[in-house]
């Protein structure tokens, strides 16, 4: 399958989303199921250089750049985190850096994501996006 933009892979994962019409639960129930079915991260990455600082539960993100692409997988203690990790690796992974640099960021919002999340997880889904744009620039620098 070829992945689409950016944009597009937002756009899907917001259309996903409007079948659960702002039930909150259900939302987060899918979410999690996400999460589930994500390929687990291998030992080698659970390591503290890929902990993301400040949040409420362990989370791992390793951010790769490869032949002008970025690649995304992590992992978390908490299921609705590890889902959140799945719908960033689902837009992100194998895009373009100067892509990733270039887009805005809405589908968290459009989906009701910063609404479901208390500050504190919220502020991993910050810390997850922080990081996504700083190993692109980081990438860019080097070349």
């Amino acid at each position: 399958m070829i992945k689409g933009s950016i944009e597009v892979q937002q756009q899907r994962i917001v259309e996903d989303f409007r079948l659960f019409a702002g039930d909150d639960q259900a939302i987060c129930n899918y979410v999690m199921e996400l999460g589930e079915a994500m390929a687990p991260l291998d030992s080698a990455d659970r390591v503290d250089a890929y902990l993301l600082p400040g949040c409420l539960a362990r989370v791992w993100l390793v951010v790769r750049c490869k032949d002008g692409r970025l690649f995304v997988k992590g992992d978390s203690n908490a299921a609705i985190i590890k889902g959140i990790i799945a719908l960033f690796v689902e837009v992100f992974s194998g895009q373009l850096v100067t892509d990733v640099l270039n887009c805005d960021l809405f589908f968290p919002e459009e989906i009701g994501l910063n609404r479901l999340l208390s500050l504190r997880r919220g502020g991993g889904l910050t810390e997850m996006w922080r990081r996504i744009q700083a190993t692109a620039k980081d990438f860019l620098g080097k070349e």
